[in-house]
C-alpha cells in the first residue's frame, strides 16, 4: 500500500510517515516469517531433521501476528481521512488484462490468475480499503495454517504412516498458502508503484474519452 494508498487518501507529513514505517515494518516481518516457514519445511524434508521445525513455525508465528497488527494500524491511518474519488475512479478503470500481461512479460508479478483477478475485482468493486482487508484476512489464514502444522507436529508419532501422512499434508497445505499470499502481496505491491492518476494504464475507452 504506497504511493497509490498515498493518493487515495489524503494523508498529511506525519500520517504519510508512520503508515510508510508500517509498511518497511510489515515487508521485514512476512518476509521473515516466509523464511522461517520455509526453513522448518526444509527440515521437515529431511530424514535428520533436528525438530527446529516448531521452533521455526513459531518465529513465523509471532512475525506474522507482528505484520498483521502493522497492517491494521495501515488501514485505520487511511480510513482515517475521506478518499479522493478521482483516484478510487483510476484504480477501477485500470486496464487490468494489459497490467498484467506486461507484469508477467516483465517478470515483475508471478502468473497467477486467480489472484490477481481477485486483486482487480477489489479494486473496482470495493471501497479503496478491501485490498488492506483483504491482505489482513490472508496473513491470518496463513497463520491458521501454521497453527494446524504446529498441533500436528506436537501431537504425531512420526513412526505411524497415518501421522507421517497428516504431517506432510499439514506441509502442503501451509506452502499453498504462502505461495497464495506471497503473490497477492507482490501483486498488490506492483499496482501500487504504478503513477498515480496516469493515463497510460487506463483502459482503452477511457484513455479515449480523457483525450476529446
Amino acid at each position: 500500500m504506497a504511493q497509490n494508498c498515498n493518493t487515495v487518501a489524503a494523508l498529511d507529513t506525519p500520517e504519510l510517515e508512520a503508515k510508510s514505517a508500517l509498511g518497511r515494518s510489515v515487508s521485514a516481518d512476512v518476509l521473515g516469517a516466509l523464511s522461517d516457514c520455509y526453513k522448518a519445511i526444509e527440515h521437515l524434508q529431511t530424514e535428520q531433521a533436528a525438530k527446529f521445525e516448531v521452533v521455526y513455525l513459531r518465529s513465523a508465528t509471532a512475525k506474522l501476528k507482528t505484520a498483521e497488527k502493522a497492517l491494521r494500524k495501515m488501514r485505520d491511518i487511511l480510513a482515517s481521512v475521506p478518499p479522493s474519488e478521482e483516484a478510487i475512479a483510476w484504480l477501477k478503470e485500470l486496464d487490468y488484462d494489459r497490467l498484467y500481461q506486461d507484469g508477467i512479460h516483465r517478470g515483475l508479478i508471478p502468473s497467477s490468475i486467480d489472484q490477481w483477478n481477485r486483486l482487480a475485482e477489489i479494486n473496482r468493486t470495493q471501497n479503496y480499503l478491501g485490498v488492506a482487508e483483504v491482505l489482513i484476512d490472508d496473513a491470518n489464514s496463513v497463520l491458521t495454517q501454521i497453527d494446524s502444522l504446529i498441533e500436528t507436529l506436537a501431537s504425531a508419532d512420526t513412526a505411524t504412516v497415518f501421522e507421517r501422512d497428516s504431517v506432510v499434508q499439514g506441509m502442503l497445505c501451509l506452502q499453498s498458502a504462502l505461495a497464495e499470499f506471497a503473490a497477492f502481496g507482490q501483486m498488490v505491491a506492483y499496482v501500487n508503484a504504478l503513477e498515480p492518476l496516469t493515463d497510460e494504464w487506463r483502459g482503452a475507452a477511457v484513455a479515449a474519452a480523457t483525450i476529446f
